[in-house]
């Protein structure tokens, strides 16, 4: 697993560097960086605000 997590954290540091290129290009440095903070905050509210912290019961099999 520790492999498999470091793929996905690792692989998408390229995509964020090209993503972070191409908006720093077409609509400044600046925004960008209030663009990356805001989404690092939002990415907070998946730890804190997780979709199965309500409920109490697990589905019945299908």
């Amino acid at each position: 697993m520790s492999a498999a997590v470091r793929w996905v954290v690792w692989g998408t540091l390229p995509l964020g560097a090209v993503l972070g290129g191409l908006l720093g290009t077409r609509i400044g440095v600046r925004p960008t960086l209030w663009l990356a903070a805001a989404g690092s905050m939002a990415a907070g509210w998946f730890v804190f605000f997780p979709p199965l912290r309500h409920m109490r019961d697990l589905p019945a099999p299908a």
